[in-house]
């Protein structure tokens, strides 16, 4: 549904347009003129330019955008009445759409895979088998690399499991990619059970497959990242819909998986948080279904420790703590400075989780600021106001995502590399960006975000070098 003004006037998707494609195109000529740097030399970490602008991405994107604009009349034509074969039209044809945008880039999955440089698990999965790494894990780790040591280890366990699955280091980057791409699933169903919206679950679906900083490291696993964390948090919707308790206990077991595998996105935690204000606020839930929440969700988490610390000998809250020691004690011998990179790390993310759609999230986040003080200088029932205005899916999401930002910005943790280390957290701003395009500005205005999306990851990957084997 396209709406033609905003709470307080007139407004001109128009002039969205006109401005979202200047601000993409600003950024285009930046990075073929190579003005701008993705990271920080005196930060001790930059993605660095390989060459110059070349014309493999203008004939890429001239191939694509066609198909893409063909895809997007599809959309928009069928979208209400066969929404589960447009995710599937999307998935199948996003992944094609996928490997067209990586082929600027001069480094194959294969070479990505194997490479000790770029993909330090390949090698420890082919030397050990999962059960035998995890018994063992306090006496193998110590002689792994340090990038193995700094992670943990459900990042082995997934290549040994795809290890099973073929002997082909390519046909595990295009099995990874797929791994990556189900998140668009989950999306798509957490946008649509937020919002209710069939237009903005779809554009958030899109948007997720061609999210650049994705794109960019490809078949790395941090691409595969969010579909842990989106899992959990569509369980505890799914309980907050229906009040079924298996969804608290299998979302406990998942925040296990998320911790097994990378412990940063369990800040998405800030999400459930807020879902759980909004119904308890709207009287949907609760005092005692909020002790009931933390209650399954911690024992059901703490029962699956328990099994593995029986099982396998396996410790993951000591393999945590070790973990975030070596995290701590890396960017102190890396001589990365707090001052740079509490500034650097959101120009980083903001540049590559698309200009275009950090645009519109920042439009989403000023306008509910906007609201908010709307009402504290009426006066009166400002307090009410506010927190209805808080309540609202959009608002809850963008200050969700804001909230996220900001702490793990502040919090230090990661100095430098979070356009990979904060895909997961590129998710919420798709969702927003969608959800504005859907409700306020319609399907030209989301086909401009998706296109100029395209454009700059193409013209981008085909310069910087954001994964070397």
């Amino acid at each position: 549904m396209k709406q033609t003004t905003s709470d307080h006037g007139h407004y001109s998707p128009r002039s969205f347009e006109i401005a979202i494609a200047l601000a993409v195109l600003v950024f285009i000529a930046l990075v073929a003129t190579k003005n701008i740097s993705f990271g920080s030399a005196q930060g001790n970490w930059t993605y660095p330019y390989y060459r110059g602008i070349t014309l493999a991405p203008v004939l890429v994107l001239m191939a694509i955008i066609p198909f893409v604009f063909l895809l997007l009349f599809l959309t928009n034509r069928y979208l209400g009445g066969c929404e589960r074969r447009l995710v599937c039209l999307w998935l199948v044809a996003g992944f094609f759409i996928q490997l067209a945008l990586r082929s600027v880039y001069p480094f194959s999955l294969s070479a990505i895979i194997q490479s000790d440089v770029a993909n330090s698990f390949y090698r420890p999965a082919m030397e050990y088998r999962p059960g035998e790494f995890l018994r063992h894990y306090e006496t193998i780790a110590p002689r792994m690399p340090r990038h193995v040591r700094s992670n943990m280890p459900g990042k082995i366990v997934c290549f040994s499991l795809l290890c099973a699955l073929t002997a082909s280091p390519q046909v595990m980057g295009y099995l990874l990619i797929l791994l990556s791409n189900i998140g668009a699933v989950l999306t798509y169903a957490i946008a649509k059970s937020i919002f209710k919206s069939a237009p903005t679950a779809i554009y958030s679906l899109i948007l997720y497959l061609f999210i650049p900083a994705k794109i960019f490291f490809f078949p790395i696993l941090n691409t595969v990242t969010p579909v842990f964390i989106l899992f959990t948090l569509l369980l505890f919707l799914r309980y907050l819909e229906s009040r079924g308790v298996a969804y608290l206990v299998l979302a406990g077991c998942s925040l296990y998986l998320v911790l097994f595998f990378e412990p940063l996105p369990l800040v998405m935690g800030i999400v459930c948080v807020a879902l759980c204000a909004k119904y308890y606020f709207e009287r949907k839930i609760h005092g005692q279904q909020l002790v009931s929440i933390i209650a399954y969700v911690t024992l059901s988490f703490l029962a699956l420790h328990l099994a593995m610390l029986l099982l396998m000998g396996f410790n993951i809250v000591e393999v945590f703590l070790m973990v975030l020691r070596d995290a701590i004690d890396f960017n102190l011998q890396d001589h990365r400075s707090y001052g740079i990179w509490v500034v650097q790390n959101l120009m980083d993310f903001s540049c590559n989780a698309g200009v275009a759609q950090m645009a519109l999230f920042a439009v989403a986040l000023v306008g509910a600021l906007g609201r908010g003080v709307h009402a504290l200088k009426k006066g009166g029932g400002w307090t009410a106001e506010i927190r209805k205005m808080l309540l609202e899916p959009g608002p809850l999401v963008a200050f969700s995502a804001a909230a996220m930002l900001l702490f793990l910005d502040l919090i230090g943790i990661n100095k430098g590399e979070v356009v990979r280390l904060w895909i997961f957290l590129t998710v919420l701003i798709q969702i927003v960006a969608a959800h504005y395009c859907a409700e306020r500005l319609g399907g030209s205005t989301f086909s401009l975000v998706l296109v100029a999306t395209m454009v700059q990851t193409t013209i981008t990957l085909s310069m910087v070098g954001f994964v070397y084997p």
